[in-house]
């Protein structure tokens, strides 16, 4: 059964290889030997044929524009974000050095433990008295204020002073970098 089948196969297959090599390929007949009408029916059936596919041709080359100027706008508009956050990056820097300047001006400013208490403890007795008529509460609520203040205050600096040294990290990718500057935003709007 298995010969039969293998047997007829070859056949077929030397009957499709014969038949292929017999025929000869077809060419078209010169537009001279056509009569004068036949020749201005086929010019016309070409030029027809001719004005679909130039028409074609601009619809496809206007689209390709079309999608090109997307692109390229959409390029534009990366590069104008990215220009962004570097702007934004810089501001932080910028911020940044500034909060540790002040923070380093603050602690040059802030009087010595041992050398300057007479002048410390007037400071903080004068602040005592001009709350006390404000408020009308005791000295001693007057610096508790204060020292509360002083310690949310140097809370604020630490934090800030931890995103500084974060955000000085080279190796950070810039949504990292981007994250971090928004939770030191979100962070100081919240303890204002």
């Amino acid at each position: 059964m298995k010969s039969k089948k293998r047997m007829w196969l070859l056949v077929l297959t030397a009957g499709i290889f014969f038949g292929i090599g017999q025929t000869e390929p077809v060419q078209a007949a010169p537009l001279s030997s056509f009569s004068k009408v036949q020749q201005e029916a086929i010019q016309a059936r070409i030029d027809s044929i001719r004005s679909r596919v130039e028409s074609k041709v601009k619809a496809v080359h206007t689209e390709k524009v079309a999608v090109k100027k997307q692109e390229v706008a959409k390029k534009q508009a990366e590069a104008k974000q990215i220009a962004e956050q570097k702007r934004a990056q810089i501001a932080a820097a910028e911020n940044n050095n500034q909060t540790k300047q002040d923070n380093s001006s603050r602690k040059e400013s802030a009087p010595s433990v041992g050398g300057n208490q007479t002048s410390k403890g007037s400071s903080q007795a004068s602040q005592a008295k001009s709350s006390a008529p404000n408020s009308g509460e005791s000295s001693n609520s007057g610096t508790d204020a204060t020292t509360s203040a002083s310690q949310k205050g140097r809370e604020i600096g630490e934090k800030n002073r931890e995103y500084g040294e974060k955000l000085g990290d080279p190796n950070l990718s810039d949504s990292e970098r981007q994250k971090i500057i928004q939770d030191k935003k979100n962070y100081n709007r919240s303890h204002q």
